[in-house]
């Protein structure tokens, strides 16, 4: 889903989360199922670790229990509150760093008012994803109510604080976790044309490197990759049941360099390496014996390190010769058959049986 689209998809679905939020419970409820452990795992996409697993999913049914009735929807804010996120965006996304904090130490009331005036009181959420793997409106607004990871579900409460009328979101780049949706509420809001004018012809606020970029983290320490050594921040991750972890786009096949990232592709670990499942089929496994193709697949053991698909018929075994010995009996009932005893002197017979003995006559 491009930016755009999604930006106006996540207010939509702000607006039915506060005016129905047995929606919302109904499909937390759904997404219960998907947990294992701390890992969540939507059907059809990539699956990703969370802080609290199904813990922090539970702990949101339980409040939106509790709310007394819908709330009033929030309408779209005007452009100049729209317009403070995508300074975020920019600003934060480039830095690949969690933070409601901008790197020149800015907070969301700060930057809230830079193209306009908030009144009564403002607020900000912020999603972090990749929307390539399968985001929408509905699934973001659900993973800010559950809130994982953050002990004062300050999102959550975000969400459905009763003083917001308007709401701008802003969605862009970012270069750990891939994608930022930033959201700006306000009680209400008065845009400063003059300011939105301007911010419109020139780009935002020069970066200027503060406290929260020096600090340069996420709510994660995850180690290092294993396919490039660099630390892993977040985003989407990739872990093997020993503990290894790979930056998604760096979980590739060791030998032809195509992503093996997702349920759908297999995959193979040889030797610590990651192979896709044709590389290692082509690299490790064994010849048929009857058709003399790789095995990708069931196969059967015949033996002596040979195998054979099942569909190929078994090669029928070779017949052993018998040996033929032949002794001194058996060589007098040959020459008892001949019309002729040999002469003395004579040669010895042309296909004499191999093993026989023949003692020639001797003359004097």
């Amino acid at each position: 889903m491009e930016h755009a689209a999604l930006e106006l998809d996540v207010l939509a679905a702000l607006a039915a989360a506060r005016t129905r939020p047995q929606d919302v419970a109904a499909r937390l409820k759904a997404r219960l199922k998907c947990y294992r452990g701390a890992q969540y795992a939507a059907p059809g996409r990539t699956p990703k670790q969370t802080k609290e697993g199904a813990a922090a999913c539970k702990d949101a049914l339980t409040f939106l229990a509790t709310l007394e009735g819908p709330l009033e929807p929030v309408a779209a804010a005007p452009e100049g509150l729209r317009l403070a996120g995508v300074d975020h965006v920019l600003d934060v996304g480039v830095e690949g760093v969690a933070s409601h904090r901008g790197t020149d130490d800015s907070s969301s009331t700060d930057r809230n008012g830079r193209y306009g005036a908030w009144g009564g009181a403002t607020g900000e959420c912020i999603w972090y994803g990749n929307l390539a793997n399968g985001a929408t409106g509905a699934s973001i607004v659900d993973d800010l109510v559950v809130d994982d990871g953050v002990r004062s579900r300050g999102h959550r409460l975000c969400v459905y604080d009763a003083r917001w009328t308007v709401a701008a979101v802003a969605a862009g780049a970012h270069a750990t976790y891939a994608n930022m949706v930033a959201v700006e509420f306000a009680a209400t809001f008065e845009n400063d044309d003059a300011g939105v004018e301007a911010r419109l012809r020139n780009p935002p606020p020069p970066r200027v490197r503060g406290a929260a970029a020096a600090r340069g983290g996420t709510c994660w320490d995850l180690g290092l990759c294993r396919g490039c050594a660099l630390p892993v921040k977040g985003g989407t991750v990739v872990e093997l049941p020993d503990g290894r972890k790979w930056h998604e786009a760096c979980f590739v096949c060791s030998r032809c360099g195509d992503s093996v990232a997702g349920k759908d592709k297999r995959k193979k670990d040889e030797g610590g390496y990651i192979f896709c499942a044709p590389c290692h089929v082509e690299l490790y496994a064994p010849a048929c014996v009857v058709c003399g193709a790789k095995i990708d697949g069931d196969r059967i053991n015949m033996g002596d390190g040979a195998y054979r698909h099942p569909g190929c018929k078994k090669p029928p075994a070779k017949k052993k010769k018998a040996k033929r010995r032949v002794g001194p009996k058996a060589l007098a009932n040959l020459y008892a058959g001949l019309d002729e005893q040999p002469a003395a002197g004579d040669d010895p017979p042309a296909q004499l049986p191999r093993g026989s003995e023949r003692v020639l006559p001797t003359t004097s």
